[in-house]
């Protein structure tokens, strides 16, 4: 908001962040937003959309496609940069199993989309995959997503109040330092410091 990114960790106030512009905003975006986007990837060609009529979103005319699976299997992954040793911990290989060998099982839901723009305006989602080569394992997923507003309905952004000047170095070793006593001294005028002499670190 006016040119300033503003960011916290979940119990640290706000701190001002200007050589952020706004990278974690999307970034944070991206993660709350694009979820569907990223299951969808994950069925690839066995999701299907078949059109289910139309409604009115938020006093817009919108379109309905249903979800399901299409039959298809889903686009192979790439497979993933040599690591060293050659192998995986145990929990990071199972991931990677599912991921290359991922069997869609089951698909259901619903995209509306907005008929003029094609915004997504709601997603459900629910679906189950396994794994070729196991296949006792299963992965659930269940989504639901919607837009509550649109336009001036929206509020706008403000900064938030009492936020803190940006630190992105804290000086940790400096200040432990200086609390136990210990601050740098300054050499008199027209004198060299002592070698040795303790400096502040950042």
């Amino acid at each position: 908001t006016h040119g300033m990114t503003y960011g916290r960790g979940r119990w640290a106030p706000f701190r001002e962040r200007p050589t952020d512009r706004g990278a974690d905003a999307r970034r944070f975006r991206d993660q709350s937003f694009r979820l569907a986007g990223d299951l969808a990837e994950l069925y690839g060609p066995a999701l299907a959309l078949s059109p289910a009529g139309s409604r009115t979103v938020l006093g817009r005319p919108a379109t309905r496609y249903a979800l399901s699976l299409s039959g298809r299997a889903p686009t192979p992954r790439p497979p993933p940069a040599a690591v060293p040793g050659g192998k995986y911990d145990r929990d990071t290989q199972g991931r990677i199993e599912l991921l290359e060998g991922r069997l869609p099982t089951s698909l259901e839901g619903e995209l509306v989309v907005d008929a003029r723009t094609g915004v997504p305006l709601s997603v459900t989602l629910r679906g189950e995959l396994t794994e070729k080569d196991d296949p006792a394992l299963r992965c659930e997923v269940e989504l639901s997503s919607r837009m509550t507003a649109l336009g001036e309905a929206v509020p706008a952004v403000s900064a938030p109040p009492a936020a803190l000047p940006d630190e992105r170095k804290p000086k940790g070793v400096a200040r432990a330092l200086e609390a136990s006593g210990l601050r740098k001294r300054s050499a008199p005028p027209g004198e060299d410091e002592a070698p040795g002499a303790a400096a502040d670190a950042e």
